[in-house]
């Protein structure tokens, strides 16, 4: 849009501006080059040592003070200007964002929202909010999103069932952020288009079929019968893959697989996630005095005394053996050790009408940057040893 060398008292030496996104380049004449002084991008930029860039906000271009009319929003990338060792000027170049913007407030699935630290739009789908700051439009963020506006702006990644917000990686004083949100008329549109597509196949199918059904009646029918035996195989099959048999719950390699995924998204959301590795105390006196089908029982109504008592965003598995474990998502230590105890008494509470009353030990322990599978397991392990040395029947952390 612009490109200019200001000298060390901030005039104007050399211009050459440009009117809009794709237009020729001009020079500015010697008359009507200005002084910028008192501007903050050529303080701020002749402040810079050599080879250092600045950035500036994004912000409406002004002419003689006063915002330039159609609005046209700018970024300004500055950099000073060595002769030897002597700081000369700067030189600043001045880029249009409106095509960048428009592509932004133009996105068919979403609505994409810029704001900056304060909370005030840069970009809006509608395009009467944008630059609420500079327009003095007192509608901001808080407007659109009352509840989660304080988890937007304090937190460099937020997201709930409605929306999803990120900090923007741009070293510049707006700490820009990204808001985006799924266009809910488009989903429903896209749904009821093919909605209406399946239900003209489906008549379709329905319709052919008669004649074929009437001519060949039999056949459909042991077709059928065939593909049912087949699908109850083929269900059976895919759940043996991650269910355990006997407490039906998950299995540990269903478990690996979900923490994997959860362990790579908190890495790049930054939310809290423990684990609880439990274990049942005295599980081999359960087999030894009442033989192993006991012990099963035993098994089974731990797992369903567990599997009551989580909470539905939490993953319950059999790790093997008498030994479970928990993945508490979006759960502190202090959060999930108050679960883990619940759940501890309940397991305490709910005896087994053969072998009595049953107790277990946890070992818990929660995600630190650069945690893996093993070395959070090897945490856990440690902790419920903790647990069974100081007396079972407790929650142990590490």
């Amino acid at each position: 849009m612009q490109l200019r060398f200001l000298d060390k008292n901030g005039n104007e030496k050399i211009r050459i501006d440009r009117t809009k996104y794709g237009a020729k380049p001009y020079l500015i004449s010697n008359n009507k080059l200005q002084n910028k002084y008192s501007r903050y991008y050529f303080k701020d930029t002749l402040a810079k040592s050599k080879n250092q860039l600045w950035y500036s906000n994004i912000d409406l271009n002004k002419e003689k003070g006063k915002i330039e009319k159609p609005i046209k929003p700018v970024l300004r990338v500055g950099t000073p200007i060595f002769k030897g060792e002597e700081k000369v000027g700067i030189l600043i170049v001045n880029i249009f964002m409106e095509e960048l913007l428009s592509k932004f407030s133009s996105a068919a699935l979403y609505n994409i929202y810029l704001i900056d630290n304060e909370g005030n739009y840069i970009s809006n789908p509608n395009s009467d909010l944008c630059w609420n700051k500079y327009l003095k439009n007192d509608f901001n963020l808080k407007n659109d999103f009352f509840k989660e506006y304080n988890f937007i702006l304090n937190n460099d990644h937020y997201k709930n069932n409605k929306i999803f917000s990120s900090k923007l990686d741009f070293n510049n004083k707006d700490n820009l952020k990204v808001i985006i949100e799924p266009k809910t008329f488009y989903i429903q549109e896209q749904l009821s288009n093919q909605l209406s597509e399946s239900i003209v196949i489906m008549l379709s199918i329905v319709l052919l079929s008669i004649p074929i059904a009437y001519l060949f009646a039999s056949t459909p029918i042991k077709l059928k019968e065939e593909i049912l035996k087949k699908d109850k195989v083929i269900n059976h099959n895919n759940k043996l893959a991650y269910i355990d048999t006997l407490t039906n719950v998950y299995n540990r390699n269903k478990f690996d697989e979900i923490l994997n995924l959860e362990l790579k998204s908190v890495k790049h959301y930054n939310y809290p996630l423990s684990i609880a590795l439990i274990d049942i105390d005295k599980f081999k006196d359960f087999n030894d005095t009442f033989g192993h089908l006991i012990g099963d029982e035993v098994l089974i109504t731990m797992a369903q005394t567990v599997q009551n008592n989580v909470r539905e965003t939490d993953t319950f598995a059999r790790w093997g053996g008498e030994e479970f474990i928990i993945l508490f998502k979006n759960a502190n230590i202090s959060n999930s050790k108050k679960v883990s105890e619940k759940i501890k008494d309940k397991i305490e509470q709910n005896e087994h009408e053969t072998a009595g009353k049953i107790t277990a030990s946890f070992g818990l322990t929660q995600y630190i940057d650069g945690d893996t599978i093993e070395t959070m397991f090897k945490r856990c392990d440690d902790a419920l040893y903790v647990a069974k040395d100081n007396g079972r029947n407790r929650v142990e952390i590490l």
